[in-house]
């Protein structure tokens, strides 16, 4: 039930934005980068030399060759 002429005002401090609004708008912009360079490294394929010399010439990593 609201009182016929009676307005409400809501006050906000001026240093809201530059302490709240603006570090948690930087950090949902930072997140959205990393994340899209996320999903683009874990869908891209490993590269597999194909060629016969490039399996020849790779170094052996194993003290068995």
């Amino acid at each position: 039930m609201a009182i016929q002429g009676a307005e409400q005002t809501i006050l906000r401090d001026p240093a809201l934005f530059y302490w709240i609004l603006f570090p948690i708008s930087v950090v949902m912009i930072l997140t959205g980068i990393l994340r899209h360079y996320a999903t683009v490294l874990m869908n891209t394929p490993p590269e597999i030399p194909r060629h016969p010399r490039c399996i020849a010439r790779a170094p052996c990593s194993s003290p068995w060759c």
